[in-house]
C-alpha cells in the first residue's frame, strides 16, 4: 500500500490491514476497508483510518475513499469549526 499524491492524495496498490503509513510527518493505521457504491453506480471502498491528535494525542477515526485520502490531524473535539 502506497500513498501518492498529485493534486490529493490517493491510496495505490494492495490494501494491508494494520499497516502504518505516514504522510505530512503524522501516523495513521488502516483499520478495515468496507464496499461502496459511487454515486455514479461504480464499486469502490471506503477505508477507515485511526490517527492521533496533534492536539491533545488522541487516537480518534475517520473514513476516506481511496481515490482521495484527506489527512485528518485532529480530532473531532479540536477540528476547526467544533466545539
Amino acid at each position: 500500500m502506497k500513498l501518492v499524491k498529485a493534486r490529493h492524495w490517493t491510496v495505490r496498490g494492495p490494501l494491508k490491514i494494520v499497516k502504518r503509513v505516514t504522510v505530512q510527518r503524522r501516523e495513521y493505521v488502516l483499520l478495515k476497508t468496507e464496499p461502496y457504491i459511487t454515486k455514479y453506480g461504480h464499486a469502490s471502498e471506503i477505508l477507515a483510518w485511526e490517527g492521533c491528535c496533534v492536539v491533545c494525542g488522541s487516537k480518534f477515526r475517520f473514513t476516506t475513499p481511496r481515490s482521495k485520502f484527506e489527512p485528518t490531524a485532529t480530532c473531532k473535539k479540536h477540528r476547526r469549526g467544533q466545539t
